[in-house]
C-alpha cells in the first residue's frame, strides 16, 4: 500500500506571522511567492515592511500567506479550492494597520463660511446687501462677528489649499518605491564594480607574471656580472657603444641580410643583395634591433 506524502507546512515571512496552517476557522490558507517583476517585487517588500540584507533574503522558499490578501486581489475560481493571485495583487492586511485612526472629514460649517467670504470682492457684496435687508443692530452684529473670528477664515483657507492625505500617502509610497528602486541598482552597480576591480587585478597579476618570464635586455642592463655573462663586453656602456657604431637604425633598415640563394660560397660584399631587392623573408620583425643584437650575442 502506498504511503500518503506528508505535507511540510509553510512559513510566511510576515512579521508577526507565525501560524503553520493550511486552515484555520474553515478557510484554506494558501501561500504566495514573490512575484518575478522588479517594481510589483519590491511593492511586496515595501508592504511586509522587511528590506533585503544579513537577515532576510528572499528565496525560492519565501512566502506569503493568503492572511494578507484582500478577496478583491483573488481571481474567481471555478471549484472554489484553488486561489490564484491577480497579476498586481499587493499584500495589504497587516496587524500594525488594523488600530489605524479613521480620519474624519473636514467640518461642513467652515467651508460654507469660505464659500460666502473668500474674496473681498464678495466681502464687499454682501455687506451692503446685508445693509438693505437688515436693521442696524443686525449690521453692527455681524460685523463684530467678522472682526472676532479672522482665525476660523483663515483655518478654513488653509485646509482647502491642503491636498488631501491620502494622496500625499501615496505620494509618499511611490518615492519610496523609487527609492527602493534606486538602491537595488546602486548596488547592483556597486558589485559590478567589485567584480570589474578583481577582474582587473587578476589581469594585472598575470601580466607581472608573464612580465617576469620574458628574456630581455633590460632585465639584464641594471648587474654588470649579468652584462658580462651573456654578451661578453665588461659593463653596460661598452655594450651601447658598440651598438651606436654598427647603427642598424630605429627599426633595423641598416641591417643587409645574408640569404641563402646567394651563388657565392663564401659571403662577400659583391655578392649580397639590398634589402630593397629582396625583402627579408621570414615573419614579420617583433623584436626591436637592440633585442636582436643581444640575442645574437
Amino acid at each position: 500500500m502506498a504511503k500518503k506524502k506528508s505535507i511540510m507546512p509553510q512559513n510566511c515571512c510576515v512579521p508577526g506571522c507565525t501560524k503553520k496552517v493550511y486552515e484555520e476557522d474553515g478557510i484554506k490558507i494558501s501561500y504566495h511567492k514573490f512575484p518575478e517583476n522588479r517594481d510589483l517585487f519590491m511593492k511586496w517588500i515595501v508592504a511586509i515592511r522587511r528590506d533585503e540584507g544579513k537577515d532576510f533574503k528572499v528565496t525560492e522558499h519565501t512566502r506569503v500567506c493568503s492572511r494578507h490578501f484582500k478577496s478583491s486581489d483573488y481571481l474567481p475560481s471555478l471549484t472554489g479550492r484553488k486561489k490564484s493571485l491577480k497579476s498586481m495583487a499587493v499584500p495589504s492586511l497587516f496587524p500594525w494597520k488594523q488600530g489605524s485612526p479613521i480620519k474624519r472629514k473636514s467640518p461642513r460649517k467652515r467651508t460654507l463660511i469660505l464659500k460666502k467670504t473668500a474674496t473681498k470682492s464678495q466681502e464687499t457684496t454682501i455687506a451692503p446687501a446685508r445693509v438693505d435687508n437688515c436693521s442696524t443692530c443686525d449690521l453692527v452684529t455681524f460685523q463684530e462677528s467678522r472682526a472676532s473670528s479672522p482665525s476660523t477664515l483663515a483655518d478654513s483657507a488653509s485646509t482647502t489649499v491642503e491636498e488631501p492625505a491620502e494622496d500625499l500617502e501615496a505620494l509618499i509610497c511611490e518615492l519610496k518605491l523609487e527609492n527602493e528602486r534606486l538602491v537595488g541598482e546602486i548596488r547592483k552597480i556597486t558589485i559590478s564594480n567589485n567584480n570589474f576591480q578583481s577582474e582587473v587585478e587578476e589581469l594585472k597579476r598575470r601580466n607581472d607574471s608573464l612580465q617576469s618570464r620574458v628574456f630581455c635586455i633590460e632585465k639584464f642592463l641594471p648587474s654588470e656580472k649579468d652584462i658580462a655573462f651573456y654578451t661578453g663586453f665588461p659593463n653596460k656602456n661598452v655594450l651601447e657603444s658598440v651598438f651606436a657604431f654598427l647603427d642598424p637604425g630605429k627599426k633595423g633598415e641598416n641591417i643587409n641580410y645574408w640569404h641563402s640563394d646567394s651563388p657565392c660560397d663564401v659571403p662577400s660584399p659583391p655578392c649580397q643583395r639590398d634589402e630593397e631587392d629582396i625583402p627579408k623573408q621570414g615573419r614579420p620583425r617583433q623584436l626591436s634591433p637592440k633585442e636582436e643584437f643581444f640575442l645574437t650575442l
